[in-house]
């Protein structure tokens, strides 16, 4: 009888620690993180018209036990305008929705996500056409992307983070020198592949 209540209580507590070994080799542990990334980015003002370029981010995240994650950060890039052969520069901010396809004691696990941020970009011409000598384009516009990406587990509380991101950003009429210029706003398709790593507060 001993034995029996003896092995009852051994199989209850390992019920009971079971949750606790699983989130501590959680790829992105329950609660607070923060996370870099970096790579390449191509935008596309036209449909015979690729730019290309790169960027870097940093957020702060919060992921729950269900695998869900919000994230709010900032970005900072450029990319190449061929005709003027300079480049145009943006920065912004966003929020993301992801969700992690699998959790618990796995050492990679896939995601999937959606983004919404907020942009401005410049550029900045040295010699403008008519002799009208060097100018500044300034344009704002909000963005919205579909996300794809994995994180591998490095560490119990580090990860690599990998994604690559597909989206619109409609941008208003563009501003020259503080004037703004009707009939110039315009719609960039985005895509992006970058990677990065994560830091997660949660154990």
């Amino acid at each position: 009888m001993n034995r029996q209540l003896a092995l009852i209580g051994l199989f209850a507590a390992s019920l009971v620690s079971l949750p606790a070994v699983v989130e501590a080799q959680d790829v992105a542990p329950p609660g607070f993180g923060i996370g870099i990334d970096a790579g390449v980015v191509t935008l596309s003002p036209q449909a015979d018209q690729r730019e290309w370029g790169g960027a870097a981010e940093g957020a702060v995240r919060y992921t729950w036990a269900s695998g869900f994650q919000v994230l709010a950060g900032a970005t900072y890039g450029f990319a190449s305008v061929e005709d003027v052969d300079e480049n145009r520069y943006f920065w912004g901010l966003f929020a993301d929705g992801r969700l992690l396809l699998s959790m618990g004691a796995q050492s990679v696990v896939p995601w999937v996500g959606g983004r919404v941020g907020y942009v401005s970009q410049s550029l900045n011409v040295e010699e403008l056409p008519n002799n009208l000598g060097r100018g500044e384009f300034r344009g704002t516009g909000w963005t919205a992307s579909g996300l794809v990406g994995m994180l591998a587990r490095l560490s119990d509380q580090l990860a690599f983070d990998a994604y690559l991101a597909f989206g619109v950003a409609p941008f208003s009429d563009v501003e020259l020198n503080g004037e703004t210029l009707e009939g110039t706003s315009n719609t960039d398709f985005t895509a992006s592949l970058k990677i990065g790593l994560v830091y997660s507060f949660g154990s």
